[in-house]
């Protein structure tokens, strides 16, 4: 899996917008670590005419993890054990075990 650094504009927050550096981990999702050491997963969208520059997609952002000190190696870590697994091993040995409520809309079409 080819990690790429890229540029990230979030926002608009109160009328402003944030640049974070960020690691693209797929064609439609990047990685980054605020400020305050969060840890976030984005979907995301590229610029037009600037390769390297993304803003919001359109599904959102998610905190993975809070208090990270030791940078982007997190993120080449992480991204380097997530896809050595399965979904199913994800959903079982990670999202089951985590203690957090979550909701599959796989499950959801699947009985509509």
């Amino acid at each position: 899996m080819t990690l790429k650094r890229v540029t990230y504009i979030a926002g608009p927050f109160d009328g402003q917008y944030v640049q974070h550096d960020a690691t693209l981990i797929d064609k439609f999702n990047l990685m980054y670590i605020d400020v305050e050491g969060t840890l976030w997963i984005e979907s995301c969208k590229a610029v037009d005419q600037c390769p390297d520059l993304y803003t919001a997609g359109r599904y959102g952002s998610y905190i993975l993890a809070q208090n990270v000190t030791r940078g982007d190696i997190v993120i080449h870590e992480l991204t380097a054990k997530l896809s050595e697994m399965n979904a199913l091993e994800f959903l079982t040995q990670k999202l089951m075990q985590s203690g957090c409520d979550f909701d599959l809309e796989l499950v959801k079409h699947h009985f509509d």
